[in-house]
């Protein structure tokens, strides 16, 4: 896993920028979220969803397209090398916890999405009980209070599980794909 501080202050900074209403966490959350469930980097169905998702179903402008690819991209890329960027401040507590739940949140949206439903329907029935499970967890980590204090030690296993996890239901997705 790389944790990408600069990018995260950029991005947030360009998505400000857009007045965007959500942060970098949330959309790479979101992305990570479908390119597990098996949604590729040129594939307008994502672009679609986040538009709908983040963009309450208005078409994007190019440089918010621009990042969602790259997002995309980066995702991709590291689902094929085992290894996951994300994007989290590189300092203060609060605002990584933040981010964290931000991240969580967008995680979920992404993989409650169903490849194969409606376009009306993004969000489906989650039939793959570890994936549902998954979802669970996520939750519960959307609640963590900014306020409350975290070891290193235990951030960093929180976001190892998370990567575990995100590879786990890219591989399952393959899979069901071949």
């Amino acid at each position: 896993m790389q944790i990408l501080g600069a990018r995260f202050d950029e991005l947030k900074k360009e998505l400000q920028t857009l007045q965007a209403a959500d942060g970098p966490a949330v959309w790479q959350g979101l992305i990570l979220g479908l390119s597990a469930r098996g949604l590729s980097a040129d594939s307008r169905m994502l672009r679609d969803t986040v538009a709908a998702v983040l963009n309450d179903g208005q078409p994007l402008p190019g440089a918010l397209i621009a990042i969602i690819t790259e997002l995309a991209i980066d995702a991709q890329d590291g689902f094929n090398k085992d290894n996951l960027p994300l994007m989290l401040p590189k300092s203060g507590q609060q605002a990584r916890l933040q981010a964290l739940a931000d991240l969580c949140y967008g995680l979920t949206l992404g993989l409650a999405y169903d490849p194969k439903a409606a376009a009306q329907q993004v969000a489906q029935k989650v039939s793959s009980p570890q994936r549902l499970e998954f979802l669970r967890t996520l939750q519960q980590l959307q609640q963590v209070d900014p306020d409350s204090s975290l070891e290193e030690e235990d951030f960093k296993a929180v976001l190892d599980f998370i990567e575990s996890e995100l590879l786990r239901e890219h591989n399952r997705s393959v899979k069901a794909h071949a």
